[in-house]
């Protein structure tokens, strides 16, 4: 094992040594490292980070601690407190079972007045879910590039069959297939190419990028809803509407 990678392990062990309290990122960093400075806060965010990945700390959003996993245990002063704050979680997760493809929109791009469950879902999403925030923000920044986030309304079109089509004119009279008139040569070639663009688009490597990520995320949000509305789970993480004042969590000691 090479010096820098011995440093990196004794650090990482002296952290797991001192988070069998709670404790935030200035007071990690002080047992860690002489020197407090904005490259030894870089480097430590990454150990914490590391640590948390693998299963070995947890982060609690509400007070900003970080402590070894296992330790800390949510505990109500009462069934009525808990179910208090899981009708908040299912408030904000019921829309995931609508369509999913609606909601992964409104996460990426509405604003708190245009939903606001969906606008403090993210914010749970942010303080706790980390893997999916990234796939959402990845999503959103591809969805700018390719020029699809400019067009109004939710879902955003992705897939040719998705985007908005002008409405007929008129009601389509009711007619027997054997009594409708035969298209024009013209009509008929203007479908064909309409077609291929469409086939094009649909099969440009980048929109299949898109599309893969959405489903990815999809099913990422299904299933954190399903924890929630069929196992009672609470949602992780804080947003502003969370029902704190109501609900009394302790640590155990």
């Amino acid at each position: 094992m090479n010096e820098v990678n011995r440093v990196k392990w004794a650090r990482l062990r002296k952290i797991l040594q001192n988070l069998e309290e709670p404790k935030n990122i200035e007071e990690i960093e002080k047992f860690v490292f002489t020197n407090p400075s904005k490259k030894n806060r870089r480097t430590l965010n990454n150990y914490l980070a590391e640590l948390e990945a693998i299963g070995d700390i947890d982060y609690d959003a509400t007070t900003q601690t970080y402590q070894k996993k296992g330790i800390r245990n949510r505990v109500f002063n009462s069934k009525h407190d808990f179910e208090y704050q899981l009708d908040h979680s299912k408030k904000l997760t019921q829309r995931l079972k609508t369509n999913p493809y609606f909601v992964l929109d409104l996460l990426a791009f509405a604003s708190e007045e245009e939903d606001v469950e969906a606008f403090h879902l993210l914010k749970h999403i942010k303080t706790a879910y980390r893997e999916i925030y990234t796939l959402i923000e990845k999503y959103r920044k591809k969805m700018i590039d390719a020029g699809l986030a400019d067009y109004d309304g939710y879902p955003k079109p992705i897939l040719s069959y998705e985007f908005p089509v002008p409405p007929p004119k008129g009601p389509i009279p009711r007619r027997l297939p054997m009594m409708l008139p035969e298209p024009d040569k013209e009509t008929v070639l203007r479908e064909q190419k309409e077609r291929e663009k469409a086939q094009k688009w649909d099969n440009d490597p980048k929109i299949k990028e898109l599309v893969d990520l959405r489903d990815v995320i999809v099913g990422k949000l299904a299933f954190l809803n399903y924890k929630v509305t069929t196992h009672n789970n609470l949602l992780d993480g804080v947003c502003n509407l969370c029902p704190t004042s109501a609900v009394t969590i302790k640590d155990e000691d």
